[in-house]
């Protein structure tokens, strides 16, 4: 009697898969196809979907934005968290804040004392949270730094894999890429 063991019979072989390419790959390739060309990062990073931009009607200079539902004629246009105004009125009122916490501490009005202190958090938080450390108004992020964000992400990764399989390939990528708000590949 013969042993019928289909698990030790040969199986056919499966064909492979092809290999997905990295975005970080694509958008390296991208650069390397116009070498000493400048490339702003939103461009990059929408090099293979469609640009959140529309062009309004015939005016090139004038772009639609969704996520703020408005026109503006620079689509990466600088939007403050804050004013300066603002940041006077949270600073004078911060002093008036600590002069009193001052004299509620004084007085032995604990309770007052502590309202005082959470409102100083607040006003404190709202000035780091809109302001450099040099005092300046901080803007939101716009499309370019959220692209190029992304776009150092998926080519830093590429990179690390790129190093365990041929370390001097990652190496000379790395000398040759630069990133930053306009990305760029240099041959020099």
């Amino acid at each position: 009697m013969q042993d019928t063991d289909d698990s030790h019979q040969r199986q056919p072989a499966q064909p492979a898969k092809p290999v997905k390419r990295l975005d970080g790959e694509i958008y390296i390739e991208v650069l390397r196809s116009q070498p000493g060309k400048p490339m702003q990062a939103a461009a990059l990073f929408g090099w293979d979907q469609t640009c959140p931009y529309k062009h309004i009607e015939d005016n090139p200079k004038i772009y639609y934005i969704p996520e703020l539902d408005a026109f503006s004629e620079d689509p990466e246009m600088a939007i403050p968290k804050s004013d300066k105004k603002a940041h006077s009125e949270v600073r004078k009122t911060l002093g008036a804040i600590i002069t009193l916490l001052d004299e509620a501490v004084h007085n032995n009005d604990y309770a007052r004392a502590d309202d005082l202190r959470d409102y100083k958090e607040k006003c404190l938080k709202y000035l780091q949270e809109t302001s450099t450390p040099s005092g300046k108004v901080k803007n939101f992020p716009g499309q370019n730094d959220k692209a190029l964000k992304k776009i150092k992400l998926a080519i830093g990764y590429y990179l690390n894999k790129l190093e365990s399989a041929d370390p001097a390939k990652a190496e000379y990528i790395r000398r040759r890429l630069i990133l930053g708000k306009t990305c760029m590949w240099s041959d020099s």
